[in-house]
Protein backbone atom coordinates (compact mmCIF):
# COMPACT_ATOMS: atom_id res chain seq x y z
CA UNK A 1 0.00 0.00 0.00
CA UNK A 2 2.70 2.21 0.96
CA UNK A 3 4.06 1.77 -2.75
CA UNK A 4 1.22 2.99 -4.35
CA UNK A 5 1.34 5.98 -2.21
CA UNK A 6 4.77 7.04 -2.82
CA UNK A 7 4.30 6.51 -6.84
CA UNK A 8 2.77 10.00 -7.56
CA UNK A 9 5.83 11.86 -5.47
CA UNK A 10 8.89 9.98 -6.86
CA UNK A 11 10.25 11.62 -10.34
CA UNK A 12 12.84 8.83 -10.64
CA UNK A 13 9.84 6.01 -10.55
CA UNK A 14 12.67 3.86 -8.72
CA UNK A 15 11.30 3.11 -5.58
CA UNK A 16 12.50 2.76 -2.11
CA UNK A 17 14.27 -0.09 -0.71
CA UNK A 18 11.80 -2.55 2.08
CA UNK A 19 14.30 -0.89 4.56
CA UNK A 20 13.49 2.87 3.46
CA UNK A 21 9.42 2.54 3.06
CA UNK A 22 9.82 0.39 6.82
CA UNK A 23 11.30 3.99 8.35
CA UNK A 24 8.16 6.12 6.36
CA UNK A 25 5.76 3.45 7.65
CA UNK A 26 7.38 3.98 11.58
CA UNK A 27 5.21 6.57 12.88
CA UNK A 28 2.15 5.37 11.34
CA UNK A 29 2.88 2.12 13.34
CA UNK A 30 3.43 4.44 16.76
CA UNK A 31 0.07 6.31 16.39
CA UNK A 32 0.23 8.40 13.72
CA UNK A 33 -2.53 7.30 11.79
CA UNK A 34 -4.80 8.66 14.75
CA UNK A 35 -2.90 11.56 14.71
CA UNK A 36 -3.74 12.24 11.05
CA UNK A 37 -7.78 11.17 11.41
CA UNK A 38 -7.94 13.57 14.08
CA UNK A 39 -6.40 16.39 11.72
CA UNK A 40 -8.56 15.42 8.88
CA UNK A 41 -11.62 16.03 11.05
CA UNK A 42 -10.62 18.95 13.16
CA UNK A 43 -11.39 22.17 11.86
CA UNK A 44 -8.97 24.09 8.90
CA UNK A 45 -6.04 26.23 10.77
CA UNK A 46 -7.30 29.48 11.33
CA UNK A 47 -5.64 32.89 10.25
CA UNK A 48 -4.44 32.60 14.12
CA UNK A 49 -2.49 29.53 13.19
CA UNK A 50 -0.82 30.85 10.52
CA UNK A 51 0.27 34.12 12.14
CA UNK A 52 1.72 32.38 14.90
CA UNK A 53 3.78 29.83 12.30
CA UNK A 54 4.54 33.09 10.26
CA UNK A 55 6.27 35.07 12.91
CA UNK A 56 8.04 31.75 14.36
CA UNK A 57 9.88 31.11 11.37
CA UNK A 58 10.61 34.80 11.00
CA UNK A 59 12.09 34.81 14.41
CA UNK A 60 14.17 32.55 13.43
CA UNK A 61 17.72 33.90 13.43
CA UNK A 62 20.27 30.41 12.03
CA UNK A 63 20.81 29.53 8.36
CA UNK A 64 18.31 28.33 6.85
CA UNK A 65 18.64 25.56 4.10
CA UNK A 66 15.50 24.82 2.10
CA UNK A 67 15.59 22.49 -0.40
CA UNK A 68 12.37 21.59 -2.91
CA UNK A 69 11.51 18.77 -5.45
CA UNK A 70 10.96 21.33 -8.39
CA UNK A 71 8.44 18.43 -9.77
CA UNK A 72 6.60 18.36 -6.28
CA UNK A 73 2.68 18.13 -7.45
CA UNK A 74 1.19 18.66 -3.84
CA UNK A 75 3.88 21.32 -2.65
CA UNK A 76 4.03 23.77 -5.12
CA UNK A 77 7.92 25.69 -6.20
CA UNK A 78 5.55 29.22 -5.13
CA UNK A 79 5.48 27.41 -1.57
CA UNK A 80 8.50 26.58 -1.46
CA UNK A 81 9.61 29.94 -2.43
CA UNK A 82 7.26 31.19 0.05
CA UNK A 83 8.34 29.30 3.26
CA UNK A 84 12.01 30.30 1.93
CA UNK A 85 10.66 33.98 2.28
CA UNK A 86 9.88 33.47 6.07
CA UNK A 87 13.42 32.65 7.12
CA UNK A 88 15.56 35.52 7.15
CA UNK A 89 18.59 33.73 6.51
CA UNK A 90 17.50 31.10 4.14
CA UNK A 91 19.23 29.20 0.83
CA UNK A 92 16.63 28.25 -1.04
CA UNK A 93 17.34 25.50 -3.89
CA UNK A 94 14.64 23.74 -6.03
CA UNK A 95 16.13 20.61 -7.80
CA UNK A 96 15.45 19.67 -10.96
CA UNK A 97 14.17 15.53 -11.40
CA UNK A 98 13.04 15.73 -7.98
CA UNK A 99 9.64 15.22 -6.35
CA UNK A 100 8.74 15.17 -3.03
CA UNK A 101 10.32 12.94 -1.62
CA UNK A 102 13.58 14.52 -2.33
CA UNK A 103 15.69 12.28 -0.28
CA UNK A 104 14.80 9.16 -2.53
CA UNK A 105 15.01 11.11 -5.68
CA UNK A 106 18.45 12.94 -5.24
CA UNK A 107 20.03 11.26 -2.20
CA UNK A 108 24.10 12.54 -3.67
CA UNK A 109 22.59 16.42 -4.89
CA UNK A 110 21.12 16.94 -1.39
CA UNK A 111 23.73 15.25 0.43
CA UNK A 112 26.17 17.75 -1.33
CA UNK A 113 23.77 20.66 -0.73
CA UNK A 114 24.21 19.48 3.06
CA UNK A 115 27.44 19.42 3.07
CA UNK A 116 28.37 22.92 1.17
CA UNK A 117 25.51 24.04 3.71
CA UNK A 118 27.71 23.29 6.68
CA UNK A 119 30.81 24.86 4.91
CA UNK A 120 29.16 27.92 4.67
CA UNK A 121 27.57 27.69 8.48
Amino acid sequence: MLRLAFAPYLSARRFPSDETLAVYWQPFERGLSDTLLQLARADSPTDNDFRRWRAVLSDYDQASLVVWGLQDPTFTNERGAAVARLLPHAHVVGLRRSNHFVPEDRPVALSRLIAEELKRG
